[in-house]
């Protein structure tokens, strides 16, 4: 039932959390066995790591940004030769969607 959902969801929070700590003691010991090369190599790998996630982080909204002119680019161009919907155009928006 729900308080054995519960006591589940909590003892893998815990695992979770001795996980993390022994993960932590680890990496201070490599710290302290490995001095200064180690940690130029773990700030290393970390700063590749970054570098990774936020290339695909940059990659994923360069595809949204391309999808979106070229959306654009097809809408502006119907609005600007379409005779079904350029009649709904003012002057003035005739002139600004030609400055786009």
């Amino acid at each position: 039932g729900i308080a054995a959902s519960a006591a589940a969801a909590v003892g893998e929070g815990v695992n979770m959390a001795k996980d993390r700590v022994n993960t932590t003691v680890e990496g201070n010991k490599m710290l302290s066995d490995g001095g200064p090369p180690m940690e130029a190599k773990i700030l290393t790998k970390a700063a590749c790591q970054s570098a990774v996630q936020i290339d695909a982080i940059a990659l994923g909204q360069l595809e949204a940004a391309c999808k979106q002119y070229t959306e654009a680019a097809q809408l502006l161009e119907k609005q600007s030769s379409d005779a079904s919907v350029t009649s709904a155009n003012t002057a003035e928006e005739t002139a600004e969607f030609a400055a786009l």
